[in-house]
């Protein structure tokens, strides 16, 4: 019965981190954006016990749920793991919570500590033997994630992590920390910038990060999903240009730069920006051209091409044709060159016809005005 328990556990645990894969105010039961939370004490792998208000960040707390039966909780440590290296641990805390079992087993210790050792973790691990902490929460999947200010307030919750999640949430992180700005709209020297439409931008970045990781057919598939929701962006048709470039496909970059040109500059016109966008490639012979001139060069030997004459079909010769005269000629022998010379009346020379060469040479010449019989020499 206990295993019955326990598997129906980790099987409910494993649907909920499938179906939930976006940062909401509401992903998680009991907690929201805004709301403080509690203080709570848990021990560590050691059995040292830890406080979140004695392990609070001065400027930011992220308090990661996770298991070592979750693919993507190593994926999520990791990524901590990296902004705590370079803000931690004075400006920034990350308190790791294992939520393994609804039922403590201390045989697992071993595992989860394999699991935090090779995802590289050098923050605080702790472990929440019976989900106290993970139910006070109303944590949903695993992983899950919460940001906190130095006074316990919810500033983000993260449930799941899905890779159109990972940017997203590491910016919430850096925002808390003031290492990334807000831009004030209303500052008038601010670089204008085009905002994509809809969920443009998540695909995008998804693309980008595929692209990095050379798995160029999903990372157009984001790319298609992005141009769907926004047409227009400009960016996204110049990764579309920088992959096909990367697959060698030159003919495709030049059509995707020339739209990314395009676009681009029909934004800075309509923002009255000076600035002239012309992408420039390397053609087949390493001289660069614009994206436009390459395009202007395929279209011109595409045309060159649809102008040629069509190429006429060179017939054989046909066999020559031995044209005779009115008078009638048989003849029959032996092959060219082994008649031996004999005298011909000219007037009946002049009758005979000329042997085709390949064909068998005459031997017997009948003349129906008068009979002249030629015989081969015989030695």
């Amino acid at each position: 019965m206990k295993n019955i328990v326990k598997y129906s556990l980790i099987l409910t645990l494993c649907i909920l981190a499938m179906a939930v894969s976006v940062v909401s105010a509401n992903s998680f039961k009991r907690t929201q954006v805004g709301q403080q939370v509690e203080d709570f004490t848990l021990e560590a792998i050691d059995g040292s016990p830890h406080s979140l208000k004695g392990s609070l960040g001065q400027k930011a707390t992220v308090v990661v749920f996770w298991a070592a039966w979750s693919p993507r909780s190593a994926e999520i440590l990791t990524d901590l793991q990296k902004l705590y290296a370079d803000y931690g641990p004075e400006a920034l805390t990350v308190i790791g919570v294992n939520v393994e079992h609804a039922e403590w087993d201390p045989t697992e210790v071993d595992k989860i500590a394999k699991v935090a050792g090779d995802s590289g973790v050098t923050f605080t691990m702790i472990l929440d033997k019976n989900l106290e902490i993970f139910n006070k929460f109303g944590v949903i999947a695993v992983p899950s994630a919460v940001l906190l200010s130095p006074d316990l307030k919810v500033v983000q919750l993260l449930t799941g992590y899905a890779t159109i999640s990972h940017d997203s949430f590491k910016e919430d992180v850096l925002r808390a920390l003031g290492e990334l700005k807000e831009v004030d709209e209303s500052v008038s020297d601010a670089p204008v910038v085009y905002k994509p439409k809809g969920k443009a931008i998540r695909y995008y970045n998804m693309a980008v990060k595929l692209a990095k990781k050379k798995r160029y057919s999903r990372a157009l598939k984001s790319l298609e999903t992005a141009f769907k929701a926004d047409p227009d962006y400009a960016d996204a048709h110049r990764l579309l240009a920088q992959i096909h470039e990367k697959k060698g496909e030159n003919d495709k970059a030049a059509l995707a730069h020339a739209k990314a040109d395009e676009l681009q500059n029909a934004f800075n016109r309509e923002h009255g920006i000076t600035t002239v966008v012309k992408t420039e490639i390397n053609t087949e012979k390493g001289v660069p051209k614009t994206a436009a001139e390459k395009l202007a060069d395929m279209m011109a030997k595409k045309a060159a091409r649809a102008e040629e004459p069509a190429v006429k079909k060179v017939e054989a010769p046909a066999k020559p044709v031995v044209v005779q005269s009115a008078t009638k000629v048989e003849v029959t022998g032996q092959a060219l060159g082994v008649v031996a010379p004999e005298t011909v009346k000219e007037e009946e020379a002049a009758t005979s016809t000329a042997p085709v060469i390949g064909e068998q040479a005459p031997t017997k010449v009948e003349v129906e005005k008068k009979r002249v019989r030629v015989r081969p020499h015989t030695n």
